[in-house]
């Protein structure tokens, strides 16, 4: 009877098809050879920034103080602001320091700016900028206060003084370092350079001015400075798992080779 299952026996062994997992949409025909490409897709986007505008708010600032707010909404203004964009923070200093709002508290442009304008001068004799970079450090570039450093967030803070700090920045610039934040520093009236570029380790990043009526003049290098760095993600296509017929087949025969078999009936299961 082995004749007659021959062509039940054929067809499936001709037809049999298996799984291949392809990652784009195939285009070639059932007899074709499909091809698996491991090749995607690739986006790019704007890094997200962390921003904090740590302010002079000492006797030091005085009505210089609105011109500095009025900075800030200037260069808010050039902003992405949302929860996977730009998040800003700001914090006023004197003898101490006072968070204003911060990174997560406004997470649309019009709520920021609209804080920003509402803000008030601290005030405040002694102008302590050592224990102001630690204070952001310690208590506003942290997780638990918005900082998505973990997400991998650019950390940047900047500094606007219009004095000499009465207490050594020396520590607090180092903790600045040591966090991974980028310093900008801002100055003018009695601010000293030196002390600034202390705290940025780079002449470029500091920013002297004789008086802050010239604000204006170095917006566009202080937008350059913090600009966001395009950074590229890959996009993950879902695999398909599609049928593709044989083109080639190992196939094992296993026979029987006991007296079952026998010589009388082998020579039928060789034909």
């Amino acid at each position: 009877s082995l004749p007659d299952v021959l062509n039940g026996l054929i067809t499936p062994l001709t037809m049999l098809s298996v799984p291949t997992v392809i990652i784009e949409e195939p285009t070639a025909t059932p007899e074709e050879e499909l091809v698996i490409t491991t090749e995607v897709p690739r986006v790019k986007r704007k890094s997200m920034r962390d921003i904090v505008f740590l302010i002079d708010g000492s006797s030091s600032m005085g009505r210089s103080f609105i011109l500095v707010r009025e900075f800030l909404i200037k260069i808010i203004e050039e902003f992405d602001i949302g929860p996977d964009e730009d998040q800003v923070a700001v914090v006023q200093y004197s003898s101490d320091a006072r968070l204003e709002f911060g990174l997560n508290v406004h997470s649309t442009k019009n709520e920021l700016l609209s804080a920003v304008k509402r803000l008030r001068f601290k005030t405040g004799r002694l102008h302590n900028t050592g224990a102001a970079l630690e204070f952001v450090t310690r208590n506003v570039f942290i997780p638990a206060a918005g900082s998505r450093r973990d997400a991998g967030a650019t950390q940047i803070l900047v500094l606007i003084t219009a004095g000499r700090s009465r207490d050594n920045v020396g520590r607090g610039a180092e903790a600045v370092r040591q966090a991974g934040i980028v310093p900008i520093a801002i100055g003018a009236k009695s601010a000293d350079t030196s002390e600034m570029l202390q705290i940025t380790s780079d002449p470029d990043s500091a920013f002297k001015l004789s008086s802050f009526q010239e604000l204006k003049s170095i917006q566009q290098q202080l937008l350059s400075k913090v600009h966001p760095m395009l950074v590229t993600e890959e996009t993950v296509l879902p695999t398909e798992v599609v049928l593709k017929e044989m083109s080639e087949r190992d196939v094992v025969f296993l026979i029987d080779g006991s007296d079952n078999i026998g010589n009388a009936n082998l020579p039928h299961v060789r034909d």
